[in-house]
């Protein structure tokens, strides 16, 4: 089948996907997970 040929360019939906991994328009809220496991450094 031959290539089909989008509206948009594959570096359009790159750069779009990046900004909104740079500037996101919600604040992100980190909650505090609390669990059982520890680590233990290497002696």
């Amino acid at each position: 089948m031959p290539w089909v040929k989008r509206e948009t360019s594959i570096r359009q939906t790159y750069e779009t996907l990046l900004d909104v991994k740079l500037n996101p328009e919600e604040e992100v809220v980190e909650e505090q997970v609390f669990t059982a496991f520890k680590l233990r450094k290497k002696k």
